[in-house]
């Protein structure tokens, strides 16, 4: 059996996980519900307003059971995750998977002014296209309903087992990273760790023409497509 301990490894420089942020495709979103906890998955848009202030943005239709939970408590917890590949070995508990996740918690605020609004959709739209100068129709900003989530603590980790059998387009060289520091409003991190290699683009063109043509916006086509 793998030892976890060592596979498993923080990430620790809050510059290694502000690219991960900014990578991201989807968001696991979990709310306060009872009696259980209600998590769905969304598309984001990241933003770091500034060392200490960073920001996720989202958009969703104006009423439903997410925008009434959040209305009643704006506390929330996240996780992403990216950079999968599976390992595999010669017997069932050889195999493992590579991957690098993001998980916090934070306080949700609806936007109500056009101007925040428009701000956070054009940060949304940047995460999937890498442009923040769309054209959003003063209707589709009246009709959506857009929510930022303040992030109070996050910290990140990424399993890297070796594997000499597949090649990995992320995990080619996997940095070697040591556990220890989590960022938060309070604590700025001192770690140096350097993120040694970063994929270019990730996004999935379904999911996005999926989740914005729905509102108004124009149908896109990815700048990385292949």
């Amino acid at each position: 059996m793998r030892d976890i301990v060592q596979i498993l490894k923080e990430i620790e420089s809050n510059e290694e996980i502000e690219q991960l942020l900014r990578r991201g495709t989807v968001c696991r979103l979990a709310l306060h519900d009872d009696p259980w906890p209600y998590v769905l998955p969304l598309n984001y848009g990241f933003e770091a307003a500034s060392e200490l202030d960073w920001r996720l943005y989202f958009h969703a239709a104006s009423s439903g059971r997410k925008i009434d939970l959040m209305r009643r408590d704006p506390r929330a917890a996240f996780v992403i995750d990216l950079d999968h590949e599976l390992v595999r070995g010669e017997t069932a508990c050889a195999f493992t998977m590579r991957y690098r996740s993001v998980m916090g918690t934070g306080t949700v605020r609806f936007l109500e002014d056009p101007e925040e609004k428009r701000h956070g959709l054009q940060r949304l739209m940047e995460q999937y296209t890498g442009r923040q100068d769309w054209e959003l129709p003063a209707g589709s900003l009246e009709r959506v309903t857009v929510f930022a989530l303040s992030i109070e603590q996050v910290s990140a980790k990424q399993s890297g087992g070796s594997n000499t059998a597949d090649k990995s387009t992320h995990f080619a060289n996997p940095p070697a990273y040591n556990r220890g520091c989590r960022r938060s409003p309070s604590t700025t991190s001192k770690c140096e760790s350097k993120l040694s290699s970063v994929a270019p683009c990730s996004m999935q063109e379904a999911a996005i023409q999926t989740s914005l043509i729905g509102i108004g916006f124009p149908r896109l086509r990815s700048p990385c497509l292949i």
